[in-house]
């Protein structure tokens, strides 16, 4: 193809194309690679297109800015509209959320995978073949338990402060095998030792004969006669250059919660389908801040602690980045003082109470490019986030002996003492004033609901959705060995349909 950039296994097209294929994919995140690796080692012409870029060395960013400007949705601004706003992040590149994700790796609860098949008339019912799979998937991602050596000096407070308190916690497993310590997770990692997905997946997608294309953003989808037609724009950067066009027997969208269901609702598929961008969760997560008397800066993992002591109240912590900019969003403090605190970075601490959220939202048609994502926190999950701010509280003031903390609300003050923290987060504590955020959106074209047990979207003959939009419902944890786990399920189905069976996932090399 002329006026092309590429590598040994992946193009950047620089000029206008038209192309035909098996399956087209959209989206190379877990979704989107474990699909095209599955479809392409079964020997279908594979073609995968992404919005995003490759994170060469050269590309990698050198700042928190430029990280969050080039390699996330939006450039970082993605927000909800609702009762609080919540800004939704996303990993835009090659490799999607892998690139910049913290690399956490939970099975998917017993109790969430029953709640699916409930929703869904059993599309999962097949437990053992999904745990099965799941534990391939996990071995594939070469997934192991964050050793103690490797904890940051937060993650070893707050697992001091958890065992003191006798609660449930563990270290949290990670797909990190080169892992070097250098909490960049979030930024892009510089060493390689995280297991992103183009790591292997979209290699052996590769090599099978995918043809992996990037800077190729969908912008809408037709179905005619049997046929998909996916035109869209070729970007380099975040500039159009160019037009191109893909003719495929099949389309499988993998862009994620956000961008599946705004491709579809742009190219009107909604018409004979209202349930596409419907039920969105977001598992909203709340920050509790705060400073150690003495300093617990040290190298680690971005986030190799938490804390499942709560199940039952469908709260989750987890030990957080220590990330300067992410406290000055709600820290009470200005000017001179801020400068001075600055000073004491080395005694920051910081956890994060995520929530299994019961409120649903929705994705709706896009708006000069960007996502139009409503959503309102119900009444249940604004008592459980208040509820894991406590929990917060608790883990730093009492049990690690924190000098003060600060929960993340607007309009919020220092706390040196549990009884302070209370009364300031308060049951009726207004939902406006909690500042959350979120970065596990799923569920928005959901199996059971958008589509059906094989992924394929009701009103259509041949458009599937195989990535977090099509969890019945949320996982409760980070889901991303759950996606792995359902794409790697929803291909397997798809080739049954056509008379071929899948390769083994874990190859030779594995």
């Amino acid at each position: 193809m002329d006026g092309t950039h590429s590598s040994e296994w992946w193009s950047e097209p620089k000029a206008s194309f038209k192309i035909s294929c098996d399956v087209l994919i959209i989206g190379s995140g877990p979704a989107g690679s474990m699909v095209a690796m599955t479809l392409a080692e079964a020997g279908l012409h594979v073609v995968l297109i992404e919005k995003g870029r490759a994170m060469t060395q050269n590309r990698m960013p050198k700042t928190i800015r430029s990280a969050v400007r080039d390699w996330y949705a939006e450039s970082g601004f993605r927000t909800t509209k609702g009762n609080t706003p919540i800004p939704v992040a996303g990993g835009e590149g090659m490799g999607g959320g892998t690139l910049v994700n913290s690399a956490l790796c939970f099975k998917t609860p017993r109790t969430s995978l029953d709640h699916w098949n409930e929703l869904s008339n059993g599309a999962f019912a097949d437990t053992a073949q999904y745990y099965v799979t799941q534990q391939e998937v996990l071995n594939l991602m070469q997934v192991a338990t964050t050793p103690e050596w490797l904890l940051s000096g937060n993650d070893k407070a707050h697992k001091l402060g958890a065992q003191k308190l006798g609660w449930q916690e563990g270290n949290i497993p990670r797909n990190t095998p080169g892992c070097v310590g250098c909490s960049r997770c979030n930024l892009g990692c510089p060493s390689g030792g995280k297991y992103s997905t183009d790591k292997e997946m979209l290699p052996r997608a590769a090599k099978a004969g995918a043809e992996i294309m990037l800077g190729c953003m969908a912008t809408e989808i037709k179905e005619t006669r049997g046929m998909v037609y996916v035109s869209g724009k070729i970007l380099d950067g975040r500039a159009v250059i160019d037009d191109f066009e893909i003719q495929a027997n099949t389309l499988i969208l993998s862009a994620g919660a956000i961008a599946t269901p705004s491709i579809l609702l742009d190219s009107r598929l909604d018409k004979d389908n209202p349930d596409i961008g419907q039920g969105l969760h977001l598992q909203p997560v709340a920050n509790i801040f705060g400073l150690m008397p003495n300093p617990v800066e040290s190298r680690g993992a971005a986030q190799g602690h938490y804390v499942d002591a709560f199940v039952e109240d469908n709260i989750l912590l987890e030990s957080n980045p220590i990330l300067a900019g992410a406290f000055f969003q709600t820290f009470p403090i200005y000017g001179a003082d801020a400068q001075s605190l600055m000073k004491s970075a080395n005694r920051f601490i910081s956890t994060g109470s995520l929530v299994r959220d019961t409120s649903e939202g929705r994705v709706s048609k896009s708006s000069s490019g960007a996502a139009q994502i409503h959503y309102d926190l119900n009444d249940l999950d604004r008592q459980r986030l208040i509820q894991g701010l406590r929990y917060g509280a608790e883990i730093w003031l009492d049990g690690a002996g924190a000098e003060r903390i600060v929960p993340a609300l607007f309009g919020t003050h220092w706390c040196s003492t549990l009884a302070e923290a209370h009364t300031l987060l308060s049951p009726d504590l207004d939902v406006g004033r909690l500042s959350v955020y979120s970065s596990h959106p799923q569920a928005s074209c959901r199996i059971g609901r958008a589509c059906d047990s094989e992924g394929k979207l009701h009103g259509t003959n041949n458009i599937y959705v195989m990535d977090g939009s099509a969890l019945p419902s949320n996982v409760g944890r980070n889901p991303q060995i759950s996606i792995l786990t359902v794409t790697r399920l929803l291909a397997e189905r798809l080739l049954q349909s056509k008379g071929q069976s899948a390769q083994p996932l874990l190859s030779t090399q594995s």
